[in-house]
């Protein structure tokens, strides 16, 4: 007898606000049915792809990065989706993405023998800090911005891991001076990317080269010569503008 499918009574609408930020809004949390906090979003035939993200109280689950990459989702597409538990969701793609996903993943069964080895930055292992939720604000020194990103990294493909340091850059077998000052994750690859934090990216080039870093993080990208700094360069003021802080509203 064949198995039923199962059926996935929910479905959230991506807007242009949710893609940029990495949002699905979720309206089984309004009925109780998921619990605010660390949500997980598995994706319905494709055992590895799995997001994790924060739930509010009013029904938006921030952090989904690798599943917004991963489907290729854009503006109008409809997601539907079932819950496991109140911690737990699985999502059934766009049904143009189903058609797409499926015969990837098993010519990809079919012909691979051997596993490739993991980016380098992969092979170390350093546990992930996750930060508080605080308030918004405009930072006035460069320890703020590491605040400000506390706040935004789950509207980001990226999050943070941990600061650094002699024995940081020794494990990662890097030599950067001056040092840069932390290590992030990308949220869809996994790997840990070396970062260094600025009130204004035009600040950057006054100490570092472009190369020495994987990223800048910034609160205002104000450096107009593209060739002083990296080439992935986040502005949190961008972000701030259009996240709000988890105050997202659905759109009509």
């Amino acid at each position: 007898m064949a198995t039923a499918s199962p059926i996935f009574p929910y479905k959230t609408s991506i807007s242009e606000s949710y893609k940029r930020n990495y949002v699905l809004y979720l309206t089984a949390a309004r009925e109780g049915k998921l619990t605010a906090g660390q949500v997980r979003a598995r994706v319905a035939g494709m055992d590895d792809l799995i997001a994790e993200g924060t739930l509010n109280g009013p029904g938006y689950l921030s952090g989904m990065a690798k599943l917004y990459h991963e489907l290729t989702l854009k503006n109008g597409d409809e997601v539907s989706y079932r819950v496991l538990s109140p911690s737990e969701i699985e999502v059934q793609p766009p049904r143009d993405q189903v058609s797409a996903q499926t015969p990837v993943a098993a010519a990809t069964t079919a012909t691979t023998t051997t596993t490739p080895p993991p980016p380098l930055r992969k092979n170390i292992h350093f546990e992930a800090f996750r930060p508080e939720n605080l308030f918004n604000w405009t930072p006035q020194a460069e320890v703020d911005v590491y605040m400000a990103f506390g706040v935004l990294e789950e509207y980001t493909d990226l999050k943070y891991c941990c600061g650094v340091n002699a024995e940081v850059l020794r494990k990662l077998g890097v030599q950067i001076e001056p040092k840069p000052d932390a290590i992030l994750i990308d949220r869809v690859t996994d790997e840990y990317l070396i970062a260094e934090f600025e009130v204004y990216s035009s600040k950057y080039g006054a100490d570092h080269k472009p190369g020495d870093v994987d990223v800048l993080v910034c609160w205002e990208h104000d450096e107009t010569d593209k060739n002083k700094v990296p080439k992935r360069v986040l502005s949190l003021a961008e972000k701030a503008r259009e996240a709000a802080i988890a105050q997202l509203q659905p759109e009509e």
